[in-house]
């Protein structure tokens, strides 16, 4: 989305000319791109994820749509605010309707992709519900499944964004937050639900073009992931992709957990035990 500039206008006057303008563009327009949608669990790089796709002019990437009845979770500017009110009775009583026509609605030429962010967790009740059978019922929706190898790692982000109440940050804090502790039983239901979701989220979609994205590999090499997305959205990459994100923890593991030992101790001989493995120097998680 990045074609939409900023014109230097207060923000309120910047997103009704940007929408203004998508509307404009969209007239005309086309449905003839790639859809999809990312499936997964927070704080496995998926805002990360859906910042580097928006950086691309091809793609319009949208949030948590269906995060709460509440609102419709756009995340992204110019969505969001005032533009809810056009659409909200829709979303709250016709979900596949607010999909149909209105994510996957028409958008300018240069548009090639257009999804949106699924949690597992998300629209679990009626009529919400109802996108989840829209989106398995047709086959042409291609699915991202964002996962974390060490979920245990997942678990502490999460732990650490509830505590803090900081979700994503574009620079890094000049404090430090204090170390948690953690529940062996309670980290141990987690890691099962969490396998439980990925196992049933490959079964409900098996009929889908899916690709697979693990945080750890779009971190550490975040220019082959990318070239793969992009790929299996059929979208050509563009230079300049980039995020404005930052890593939160900057401490291993075995100093953001106060009793990293005992759970160490707890899933040895496990299969949650690789979750606690240490290099040979004891502070950083292979």
């Amino acid at each position: 989305m990045k074609w939409l500039r900023p014109a230097g206008l207060p923000q309120p006057a910047q997103d009704w000319l940007d929408r203004a303008l998508l509307d404009l563009r969209s007239i005309g327009g086309h449905r003839d791109y790639t859809k999809f949608v990312i499936v997964g669990i927070a704080r496995t790089g998926s805002t990360m994820l859906l910042e580097l796709l928006n950086s691309n002019s091809q793609v319009l990437a949208f949030g948590e749509l269906f995060r709460t009845p509440e609102a419709i979770g756009w995340d992204i500017r110019p969505f969001g605010g005032s533009y809810d009110r056009r659409f909200l009775s829709r979303y709250r009583t016709d979900p596949q309707a607010f999909i149909d026509d209105v994510v996957f609605g028409p958008r300018p030429r240069v548009v090639r992709a257009v999804g949106f962010k699924l949690f597992y967790y998300h629209a679990q009740e009626a009529p919400f519900s109802d996108a989840w059978k829209l989106i398995v019922g047709d086959g042409k929706i291609r699915i991202i499944h964002l996962m974390r190898r060490n979920i245990l790692a997942q678990f502490v982000s999460l732990k650490l964004a509830h505590k803090t109440q900081v979700w994503s940050a574009t620079r890094k804090t000049a404090g430090t937050v204090d170390p948690i502790r953690l529940d062996s039983e309670e980290c141990r239901k987690h890691f099962e639900q969490v396998r439980r979701h990925e196992r049933e989220c490959d079964a409900l979609f098996r009929d889908h073009q899916k690709l697979n994205i693990y945080y750890e590999d779009l971190v550490r090499a975040q220019e082959a992931e990318m070239g793969r997305t992009l790929d299996f959205l059929e979208v050509r990459a563009e230079p300049g992709s980039s995020t404005r994100l930052v890593r939160q923890r900057t401490v291993p593991l075995s100093e953001a957990i106060t009793n990293f030992s005992e759970l160490r101790a707890a899933f040895r001989n496990s299969e949650w035990g690789a979750f606690c493995e240490v290099d040979p120097d004891g502070n950083k998680i292979i």
